[in-house]
């Protein structure tokens, strides 16, 4: 390595060590931002795809349970009573008897069932 001439900028400087070693830590700053911004997006996405998952699932749930209710409510035919009055608390037990079977393999929608099926009970009661 040549020697410099001894100018201003040298000795602002220090030495030519002194700004490699300057320039050096600037560019490790600088990686170590961008390597916490990646770690930290990444986090985030994971956790967005995990919400957007359960707001899914909960969507699902609900509108099978509205389908439900629907077909429960909407397949109550006055000709099917054959003269005997239908009431409101026998057509949600004959919903709530045949959503029990109808979803064994969704745990969840039963239990969201169920819950408000007897909150329905409840309520007739008191």
């Amino acid at each position: 390595m040549a020697a410099q001439p001894d100018t201003l900028a040298y000795r602002a400087c220090g030495s030519s060590w002194a700004a490699t070693r300057l320039e050096s830590a600037r560019w490790r700053s600088g990686l170590a931002m961008i390597l916490g911004l990646t770690a930290m997006m990444t986090v985030q996405a994971v956790r967005l795809t995990r919400q957007r998952d359960e707001i899914r699932a909960e969507r699902d749930k609900a509108v099978k349970l509205t389908h439900f209710l629907e077909q429960v409510f909407g397949g109550s035919d006055p000709s099917e009573a054959r003269g005997e009055t239908l009431t409101a608390r026998e057509i949600l037990d004959k919903g709530a008897t045949r959503a029990m079977a109808e979803l064994e393999d969704q745990p969840e929608t039963q239990a969201a069932l169920a819950l408000r099926h007897r909150q329905g009970l409840l309520r007739t009661w008191v």
